[in-house]
C-alpha cells in the first residue's frame, strides 16, 4: 500500500503524500504524528504533488496535527496541489485553513497557451535547481518550492514585501524581469546564518548584501539552463535592490507571462516573481 514518505534534510521535515489519501493512508499518517511532532525541525513540508483523490477525514487529521506545531512555533507548509484537489478544497471551506492557496482566481481565469505553459515550465525547473544550488552554497541549507502555487498575481503585490532585489535582463530573443521578495524577519534570519560572530549587528548593508547575492546566484544558475539548452542569450547582470513601491510601479499591465515561485526555508519564506516574454 502506498505510503506518506518522510525525510529529514537539513532541520526540514519533508513528508511526500501518496496518489491516493483514503481511511487506510489517513490511519498510517494519524499513526506517524506524535513521533513527528518530536522531531527537531523547524519546518515541516508536505508535498502533495503526487495526490488524486483525498478524504476530508485526513485534513481533520492534518488540520488537527498543523494547530499543535503552530502552537510550539513550527512553520507547517503545505505544497503542490493539483486544481481539482483545490476546488473540493475551496468547496469544504478548508483551503484557506491549510494554506493551501490565497486565492483560486487563477483556476477560473483563462489557461495559458501550450507554448506559454511549455516556456513557464522549463523556467521553473531552472529557477528552482538554481535556487535550491544558491540556497546550498550561501547557507548550507535546503529550500521547498511549491511549483504550482495558485495565488492570481494580480493579487500578489510586491509593494507588500519589505525588501526586493530586482535584475532586468534584455536580449535579441528574451525580456525577463526577476523579483526576489523578503519580510525583514526572513531576510535577517538568513543574514545571521552567514555570519559567524553571533554578537555583529546586522544592517541594511549586510541584509542588502544577501538578497543581491542570493538572486545573482539563483538568476546566473538558471541564466546557464536556459541559453545554453533553450538557445536564448540572456545577459550577464548584476541585481540590485528596489523599493517594493517602485517595484509595484514597474509591473506592466499585461500579466499573462508573469508567475510567482514562493520557497520555503528553515527560517522563512521568501518569494520570486518573474515576467519573461520572448
Amino acid at each position: 500500500m502506498p505510503s506518506f514518505k518522510s525525510a529529514v534534510i537539513q532541520n526540514v521535515h519533508y513528508v511526500e503524500a501518496p496518489t491516493q489519501v483514503a481511511q487506510p493512508e489517513t490511519v498510517q499518517f494519524q499513526g506517524s504524528v506524535d513521533a513527528w511532532m518530536k522531531l527537531p525541525v523547524e519546518v515541516h513540508v508536505f508535498d502533495f504533488k503526487n495526490v488524486e483523490v483525498v478524504s476530508n477525514s485526513f485534513f481533520e487529521v492534518f488540520l488537527k496535527f498543523k494547530k499543535n506545531l503552530l502552537a510550539k512555533n513550527i512553520q507547517v507548509v503545505s505544497l503542490n496541489f493539483k486544481p481539482h484537489i483545490l476546488e473540493v478544497l475551496k468547496k469544504e471551506g478548508q483551503d484557506k485553513a491549510l494554506g493551501a492557496t490565497q486565492g483560486l482566481d487563477a483556476l477560473s481565469s483563462a489557461p495559458p497557451k501550450e507554448a506559454e505553459l511549455d516556456t513557464r515550465n522549463w523556467l521553473i525547473k531552472y529557477l528552482v535547481a538554481a535556487s535550491r544550488s544558491a540556497m546550498n552554497t550561501m547557507f548550507n541549507t535546503t529550500v521547498a518550492a511549491d511549483e504550482n502555487y495558485r495565488e492570481s498575481v494580480k493579487n500578489f503585490r510586491l509593494d507588500q514585501f519589505d525588501r526586493i532585489a530586482f535584475v532586468e535582463a534584455n536580449s535579441g530573443k528574451a525580456k525577463g524581469k526577476f523579483y526576489l521578495c523578503f519580510d525583514n524577519k526572513t531576510l535577517e534570519a538568513l543574514t545571521r546564518i552567514t555570519i559567524k560572530n553571533p554578537n555583529i549587528l546586522l544592517d541594511e548593508e549586510l541584509t542588502s548584501s544577501t538578497a543581491t547575492e542570493l538572486l545573482n546566484l539563483i538568476y546566473n544558475g538558471a541564466k546557464s539552463k536556459i541559453n545554453d539548452e533553450r538557445g536564448y542569450d540572456l545577459p550577464n547582470t548584476i541585481p540590485t535592490l528596489i523599493a517594493p513601491t517602485e517595484a509595484q510601479k514597474l509591473r506592466l499591465e499585461d500579466l499573462k507571462n508573469v508567475f510567482v515561485i514562493p520557497f520555503a526555508t528553515p527560517v522563512g519564506t521568501y518569494y520570486l516573481e518573474i515576467d519573461f516574454r520572448s
